[in-house]
C-alpha cells in the first residue's frame, strides 16, 4: 500500500467516524501533523480541474413551475455534491469557488 494510499483510508475511516482529528489520530497512533499533511495533500487532488483564466464563473439559474431533476457533481476522488437544484444553485457555486 502506498503512502497517498495508507493516508486516504485513514482520511475516509476518519470521516465516517465523525470524531475530532485529534480524537482519530490518538485512537489509531498516527501523527496528527502528517495526518493534516496527507489530509491537505490529497484533498488538493480531489478538486475540480479547471482553467484559472477568470475568478468568476457566469451562472444562469432559471425558475420553474415544475420540479426539475437535481445535478449533481463528481470529482475524481470520489466525492458526490448532489442535489442541486435552482433553491440551492447559488450555495453550489459558492462551494464551487471555494474548492477551486
Amino acid at each position: 500500500m502506498s503512502h497517498s494510499q495508507h493516508w486516504q483510508h485513514h482520511i475516509d475511516a476518519w470521516q465516517q467516524a465523525g470524531s475530532s482529528q485529534a480524537q482519530y489520530c490518538r485512537e489509531h497512533e498516527l501523527d496528527q501533523s502528517q495526518f493534516s499533511y496527507w489530509k491537505r495533500k490529497l484533498i488538493k487532488t480531489c478538486e475540480p480541474q479547471s482553467v484559472k483564466s477568470s475568478r468568476f464563473a457566469v451562472a444562469q439559474v432559471a425558475v420553474m413551475s415544475e420540479p426539475a431533476s437535481s445535478l449533481s457533481i463528481s470529482f475524481p476522488c470520489g466525492i458526490v455534491l448532489s442535489g442541486i437544484d435552482a433553491n440551492n444553485a447559488p450555495v453550489a457555486a459558492t462551494l464551487l469557488e471555494y474548492l477551486r
